[in-house]
């Protein structure tokens, strides 16, 4: 869980959404849950509204 936790850059918000993540379904591994905790912020963020608009170099 520590690694988790660097992983989502010791970000206290993002590590409580992996833990409530696997809480609210147990089959999530760590790994599987972080996965779903960043698809979530890119979302919420906007990230793939910003990727679609870049122009090509």
């Amino acid at each position: 869980m520590l690694d988790a936790f660097d992983r989502l850059h010791r970000n206290p918000f993002f590590f409580r959404l992996l833990v409530q993540t696997m809480l609210y379904d147990p089959e999530h591994t760590v790994d599987s849950a972080l996965q779903d905790v960043r698809e979530r912020i890119a979302a919420e963020l906007g990230y793939p509204k910003v990727w679609l608009g870049l122009t090509p170099l």
